[in-house]
């Protein structure tokens, strides 16, 4: 069929912790196996070469405005692209396309901002964007307003909600960029949201007769792997409750938190965050928390653990950590929000319990604890489950998306 060369434009990628960022990672190198070639574009970070590489991913690093406005970022390690397309990104864009000559330049973030703009000078090269979020829509990301569910808000609701998190001066300037942004969309070929609860909050916004294809983010092949190798020294003994991800409260911290103390703080709680968190209990009775390890500790730590714990309070999008737990076997118990909704299916694969209610979820919890054939049979079926989004299928359905494309001229 011909080998592709796909240019995967994205805010953040390694060494940032995140979903998105191992998500576009694990496509990448997925699509290699299949015998493509894949290029990584993204936001320069202080330290780091313009040039690197990452397993068979060529990784080029862009200047932008987040280099000359670094200080108004809360950590410049972690620079998100504006709203608006950013000149000196766009810049870097065509000529990344200009030298790496790719059939298909993939976004992920809002850099699809600039990169629509460098389609525009180089329409030869086929546009998709992936939804890992609800960043088509919310200034925030998350769709959430006062800790619930948001409709679609107007200009003056967003900019009020999202000035609790970025100060009013950048909510009102994100608001107005993807409020204009709209009218950008339709240079996009194809977009591709994570999950069907993706899809339903920023279907508003995608224009109409676009191209539409849900295709969720990849669980990696070291999850889904046969266990080898010793328990990670970091992990407690004898059994033990697991969180993985953002220590925050969107993500449930506190309401985790909660539980365990419900739980009388036993079996000991084991916190893999993402990066460091006040949000986090460090000083919590009975409790360890360990910051950016490596993602085959991560895995090795769900393989041994007795109870996955994803308390999303948010909609959680897909609920990727949730997915890699389950790829290991882990009696895993989420919250009825977001993706979660539907990667778990409520007594089949695991628990589901209502968000933000650390009474459930210590109950839950309890019920994995004290009963075993459950916990064994809910993690069996958990395993199975997680291998429909193995990272060789996810990639197989980019690759004849990109192919269709490319027909349809």
């Amino acid at each position: 069929m011909g080998t592709l060369r796909v240019l995967a434009a994205t805010d953040l990628f390694e060494p940032a912790v995140g979903g998105l960022e191992r998500a576009v990672a694990t496509l990448g190198e997925a699509l290699s196996d299949r015998g493509h070639v894949v290029r990584v574009a993204t936001l320069s970070i202080p330290g780091l070469p313009g040039r690197d590489r990452s397993g068979a991913l060529d990784v080029i690093r862009l200047a932008g405005w987040h280099e000359t406005f670094g200080p108004l970022y809360q950590d410049r390690h972690r620079p998100f692209h504006p709203t608006i397309p950013d000149p000196t990104v766009v810049k870097g864009l065509v000529a990344q396309i200009d030298e790496f000559r790719p059939d298909v330049l993939h976004a992920h973030g809002w850099i699809l901002h600039s990169a629509i703009a460098a389609r525009r000078l180089r329409p030869d090269v086929r546009l998709v964007v992936t939804l890992h979020d609800y960043s088509l829509t919310c200034p925030k990301k998350n769709n959430t307003r006062a800790g619930a569910s948001c409709g679609v808000g107007g200009p003056v609701r967003c900019v009020t909600c999202a000035t609790g998190q970025y100060g009013l001066p950048r909510a009102a300037a994100l608001t107005a960029g993807l409020r204009t942004g709209g009218r950008r969309l339709g240079d996009v070929d194809a977009f591709v949201p994570i999950s069907r609860a993706v899809l339903e909050v920023s279907r508003a916004a995608i224009p109409a007769g676009a191209v539409v294809e849900l295709i969720p983010s990849p669980v990696s092949d070291h999850a889904l792997a046969p266990a080898t190798g010793p328990r990670p020294a970091f992990v407690p003994d004898g059994p033990y409750l697991m969180f993985a991800g953002e220590a925050s409260t969107h993500k449930g911290i506190d309401v985790l938190a909660e539980a365990h103390a419900l739980l009388g703080h036993e079996p000991p709680l084991l916190i893999c965050a993402t990066r460091p968190s006040a949000a986090a209990p460090w000083n919590a009775p009975n409790t360890t928390v360990v910051v950016q390890r490596d993602h085959p500790e991560i895995v090795a730590a769900w393989r041994s653990c007795a109870v996955a714990v994803v308390p999303s309070v948010w909609q959680e999008p897909l609920g990727l950590s949730a997915l890699e737990a389950m790829a290991c076997g882990a009696p895993t118990v989420g919250t009825l929000t977001g993706g979660l909704r539907t990667s778990i299916r409520d007594e089949v694969d695991g628990l589901l319990v209502p968000p933000a209610d650390p009474r459930a979820l210590a109950r839950a919890i309890r019920r994995l604890l004290d009963d075993e054939p459950l916990a064994r049979r809910l993690g069996e079926s958990a395993r199975q489950r997680a291998r429909g989004y193995a990272a060789a299928d996810v990639a197989r359905a980019h690759e004849a998306l990109y192919r269709r494309l490319l027909a349809d001229g």
